[in-house]
């Protein structure tokens, strides 16, 4: 089996740090994990980054080159979603964050955007920001998405809770906390969906 996840709209070094989640427990679970970076899109001052991951049961090592869908998209937010159209398939999951960052002149309305997103028959849509602005730090959506996304995944809870441990270990207990508790936040407001 080969799961194949994009990751897109976030900073840089927010995507890495779900992308080493992830990967961390796949690992774990004696998985095989590669990544792809796909060029960024927005602009200069606010450009967002976007990665392909690609996990295999097993010690086939996965070649992300070659992958021209994803069978999951976590997105930052609703445009995102839509600029990575080529990538998706009907089948294809999209979860993402109803928030948005108006960083473009002429910004689509809210609700058009959510209407694109509500036309796939995969999706889930959560105010990932909302909950993660409510834990203390709006920068921790992408693990309220990761959340939402993750029985989706073919991961356990355990594992990302373990995984998310192992990648903030050298960070205060409260943050380690806050973080697993964003995670949690976010498959609750998936099952509310």
């Amino acid at each position: 089996m080969q799961s194949n996840i994009l990751i897109a709209g976030f900073r840089n070094q927010c995507i890495d740090r779900l992308v080493k989640i992830i990967e961390t427990a796949a690992i774990s679970e004696k998985m095989s994990v590669s990544t792809l970076d796909l060029p960024a899109c927005g602009n200069k001052i606010k450009k967002r980054y976007q990665k392909l991951l690609c996990i295999t049961d097993g010690n086939v090592i996965p070649d992300c080159t070659h992958i021209h869908s994803a069978d999951l998209l976590i997105s930052a937010g609703a445009k995102f979603s839509e600029d990575l159209n080529d990538y998706l398939t009907e089948n294809s999951w999209v979860i993402t964050d109803a928030s948005t960052f108006e960083n473009i002149l002429n910004y689509p309305e809210r609700q058009e955007e959510y209407k694109k997103i509500k036309l796939r028959k995969n999706h889930i849509l959560i105010n990932a920001t909302d909950i993660a602005t409510h834990h203390g730090d709006d920068r921790i959506s992408g693990l309220v998405l990761l959340g939402a996304a993750s029985n989706l995944l073919p991961l356990t809870e355990s594992d990302f809770v373990k995984s998310i441990y192992k990648v903030f270990l050298a960070k205060k207990e409260e943050l380690i906390k806050i973080n697993i508790d964003s995670f949690r936040q976010g498959k609750i407001a998936a099952k509310e969906y």
